[in-house]
């Protein structure tokens, strides 16, 4: 299952107990089942954050997070992440981090209540984040067409090579002495 595009939505699976009332009230103590739950933070927007009980549609949803959360490991996002961006300075990655603001897809993908959020010069961060992402994205299709017409000239190379020893295998065929 590919993982689709967050849109700034950053999920957490972790495990909580819950009290179950009716188990307590059959053995008259407390007792608590524990349970898959999802904190879900909106980038942007540090005061909206959604804890609730892991559905299954979260985990299909999420399903990178969520096997990472069964695996043990720590739930990350995918993208470029915020902190490696050289085009601002500490400060205002931190900034964006506490804005549930963790890479720069979520900056570029950010909403106008996101952007106010920030404050001033949310929008030419924005527009910075978003040109940065595409010349990435051409830089990366540019390697490929590389690395394409590298391999195709191997072979190339190569079928020339098995032409000439076969064409040096062929009965009657002598080779011609270097004048």
């Amino acid at each position: 299952m590919s993982e689709p595009a967050n849109n700034g939505i950053f999920p957490k699976f972790y495990t909580d107990t819950i009290r179950n009332q009716s188990k307590s009230d059959a053995e008259g103590r407390p007792v608590f089942d524990e349970v898959e739950m999802v904190e879900i933070r909106i980038a942007g927007d540090p005061k909206n954050v959604v804890t609730r009980k892991a559905r299954d549609l979260d985990k299909e949803r999420w399903y990178a997070q969520y096997e990472q959360f069964k695996r043990q490991e720590k739930q990350v996002s995918s993208g470029t992440p915020i902190q490696e961006w050289t085009r601002i300075s500490k400060s205002e990655a931190a900034t964006l981090k506490a804005l549930n603001i963790h890479t720069l897809e979520a900056l570029a993908e950010l909403p106008e209540s996101g952007l106010q959020n920030i404050g001033m010069g949310a929008r030419e961060m924005q527009k910075k984040a978003i040109a940065y992402i595409e010349a990435a994205n051409d830089s990366g299709a540019i390697e490929k067409q590389r690395k394409l017409i590298e391999q195709q000239s191997e072979m190339i190379d190569e079928l020339k090579a098995r032409i000439e020893e076969l064409e040096a295998k062929k009965p009657g065929r002598k080779k011609r002495a270097a004048a």
